[in-house]
């Protein structure tokens, strides 16, 4: 065998070594994207039923006490109870956007409401997509109230892919 032939064989393994080393990396890359990027199951549970334990580390009077409040199912809407408008862009930010949408509304007489829908990217990492389910809690148990943004229902069906919205 010649020295370039040996070459040839050993430039060959090389890169395949390299090729297949950029696979694994790149595969395992986005597996911990994706569960950054995902709402975790146990933070589910506690939006849907309420936190049993509070950490001893949380804030006492602020997330703690929300972590302990379970979802108020009455705000729930199903998929065919609202309409969003994506052409209707009202704003956006770095974890999600604003779209102008319309909801059925048997609360407020029959017909629609227009409504702004805030969503979350599904891009946005898991705490922002916590934080939305957070603010749903509290808006749904403010209630009513001539100077706060009214809460008038959320999707939350799609909560571990973000696809949560609040209306």
């Amino acid at each position: 065998m010649s020295a370039t032939t040996i070459w040839t064989i050993v430039a060959s393994i090389l890169l395949i070594l390299l090729l297949v080393t950029l696979v694994v990396v790149s595969v395992v890359f986005r597996i911990l994207l994706r569960r950054k990027l995902q709402v975790q199951r146990n933070d589910i549970t506690e939006f849907y039923e309420g936190a049993d334990e509070i950490p001893k580390d949380a804030c006492v009077g602020t997330t703690a006490d929300i972590r302990k409040l379970a979802y108020n199912k009455n705000y729930e809407l199903a998929k065919s109870d609202f309409k969003i408008e994506k052409d209707a862009l009202l704003g956006s930010g770095t974890f999600g956007s604003v779209y102008r949408g319309r909801i059925n509304c048997l609360l407020y007489g029959s017909g629609e409401l227009e409504v702004a829908v805030k969503t979350t990217m599904p891009s946005s990492p898991s705490t922002a997509k916590t934080g939305m389910l957070y603010e749903i809690k509290v808006l749904s148990y403010l209630g009513r109230h001539d100077n706060i943004v009214n809460i008038h229902g959320a999707y939350t069906k799609g909560i571990k892919n973000g696809m949560e919205r609040t209306f």
